[in-house]
């Protein structure tokens, strides 16, 4: 049953989960047939995940004895809900560890170095989402699925060893399933005047990745600096977080005899409508640490320029690990001059990015084939 498949360990409805398998089946070659999701669900529904062959199990149904027969098992970050399993089969058999692959994310990382920061070494605190099951399947845990040049300084420091491997192919999917962004895709090169980007700056990503003060601060800036009176303002928000939209509008009211601001507010929304609103944007600030597969994508449709603090994970990973041109900047006093004073390269970010894709989709081939 087991046998030389690939065993994904997370939750059939997350959003991650289902780009990760299916970036493996488009993308990189790989056979629905031979990737196996061992769910986290305490209610399992079917028997595959929807709309694919991949086959779906419960993971307290799962023979561990089988499942040591596999070729690979990976895991979509690493925290208090898949840990114990992970620890599970750790401690069935020691052929997990050279099969067990961590995707590593960012903000788990961030996590971590603060505990060490602030403790000394990582243990368990009341916000840093870790137990002793994490702690276990760290020190036992070889390969990661992540870029070297950000992460391997940093495991190093958490884990105090350099046993550690790593496989340049994290975020390899979009921020929509392959085909449909496909698609998307070939529409904008198809319809270039109708989908071309507006002179709109985009605030985060998503919602709550820069404080309501943080906003105004840059609000500000740009708008003494004039680059408002070229550029519109968009700006994600959370349906219940009215309070916010209250004090950024009483701000604006106030603001107007300086500088009036074209803005406007979205809340969360669906994939197509999500990378709609992305795309017609001709920059992001972006926050220091996460939402890069929404910069990824924004990157490889070449429409616009990325704008994020230097020296951050997200800096630091689209620079190095990228290799892409970034605009940044140290305070948000100086977001204005990345304005004025970077190149927008954003023919040459649309394809070494491409290429980007292309390495990462080869090496989860070499990893799952």
């Amino acid at each position: 049953m087991f046998l030389n498949k690939n065993i994904i360990v997370g939750f059939e409805n997350h959003v991650f989960t289902k780009l990760y398998i299916d970036v493996l089946v488009r993308k990189c070659s790989i056979r629905e047939e031979d990737i196996i999701l061992i769910s986290l669900s305490e209610n399992v529904q079917g028997t595959h995940l929807k709309g694919t062959n991949v086959k779906l199990f419960n993971y307290r149904m799962v023979d561990l004895a089988a499942l040591a027969s596999c070729k690979t098992v990976t895991s979509m970050s690493l925290g208090l809900s898949n840990a114990p399993f992970l620890k599970t089969l750790l401690e069935c058999s020691d052929e997990f560890v050279s099969k067990l692959y961590i995707h590593l994310t960012d903000d788990e990382v961030a996590r971590w170095l603060k505990t060490i920061e602030k403790k000394g070494s990582l243990i368990q605190t009341r916000n840093n989402q870790i137990n002793e099951d994490c702690l276990f399947v760290l020190s036992k845990v070889i390969n990661f699925i992540a870029p070297e040049p950000y992460f391997r300084p940093s495991l190093e420091k958490i884990l105090k060893r350099r046993d550690l491997n790593f496989h340049d192919a994290r975020d390899a999917f979009k921020s929509m399933p392959s085909e449909l962004w496909d698609e998307f895709e070939c529409m904008q090169s198809k319809y270039i005047e109708e989908t071309r980007p507006e002179n709109k700056i985009l605030i985060g990503a998503k919602a709550d990745t820069f404080s309501v003060f943080e906003i105004l601060s840059i609000i500000y800036h740009l708008g003494m600096a004039g680059v408002l009176n070229q550029h519109k303002l968009l700006v994600f928000v959370k349906p219940k977080r009215v309070f916010s939209k209250i004090i950024i509008d009483a701000f604006l009211a106030l603001f107007k005899m300086k500088c009036v601001v074209d803005i406007s507010y979205v809340t969360p929304t669906n994939n197509i409508n999500y990378n709609a609103l992305i795309m017609s944007c001709s920059d992001i600030i972006l926050q220091g640490r996460g939402s890069m597969s929404t910069a990824r994508s924004f990157i490889s449709g070449g429409n616009g320029v990325i704008h994020v603090k230097a020296e951050t994970p997200n800096f630091i990973e689209m620079t190095e690990s990228e290799g892409i041109s970034v605009n940044g900047y140290n305070t948000l006093a100086e977001i204005p001059q990345s304005f004025e004073n970077k190149p927008k390269a954003t023919d040459e970010n649309r394809q070494i990015i491409k290429s980007r894709f292309s390495q990462k989709y080869q090496v989860l081939n070499d990893i799952y084939s």
